[in-house]
């Protein structure tokens, strides 16, 4: 991510310090932001007002406030919240077969968690393609992969796919994490 000068961070936050707050909207990174332009975004908020706000945005780095397993937290209650409903509906877990609409962080984190509760990842996409294989992908390997070239468009091992023909596969589960791209 290249880094944002002082003065765009501080015209940005500027534009939206009214909507924003510890006890309002906190912002959280999604496409195209991280850590860092969270750490910004507290920053600049914080000297507004004169004193530290960490609790002004969520996903900071660690040093700045932020709690161990809040990255991973959302793509973790999607997996928690999918094994749940599965069970709800008295529905085998072991061996489904799923199919993953976003690789991001919420994407790609829950997919990274499935396989060890026992599911199959079959199809996998991002705002810029994805790749199926009725037999399972492995999973190690994509996420490998999307860290690389920020991407699971052009993985080697499966079948090209779009999002659209994610939608028309035979996956039992379709997880739906694709964020605004």
């Amino acid at each position: 991510m290249r880094p944002y000068p002082a003065v765009a961070r501080e015209l940005y936050v500027g534009e939206i310090i009214d909507l924003i707050g510890p006890e309002e909207h906190v912002p959280a990174p999604d496409v195209n932001t991280n850590d860092q332009v969270m750490a910004w975004v507290m920053d600049t908020y914080s000297m507004h007002d004169g004193h530290t706000f960490a609790a002004v945005v969520t996903d900071k780095p660690l040093e700045w406030g932020e709690s161990l397993g809040r990255r991973e937290a959302t793509g973790r209650g999607v997996m928690i919240v999918t094994r749940e409903a599965a069970r709800h509906l008295g529905l085998d877990i072991l061996g489904t077969t799923f199919a993953v609409q976003g690789f991001g962080n919420v994407g790609s984190v829950a997919t990274g968690l499935l396989p060890g509760v026992g599911t199959a990842i079959v199809a996998i996409t991002d705002g810029n393609g994805g790749v199926y294989d009725p037999k399972g992908l492995d999973v190690a390997t994509t996420l490998e992969y999307s860290e690389q070239h920020h991407t699971i468009d052009g993985f080697p091992r499966g079948t090209p796919l779009s999002t659209e023909e994610l939608f028309a596969l035979d996956a039992y589960v379709v997880i739906p994490a694709r964020g605004c791209e």
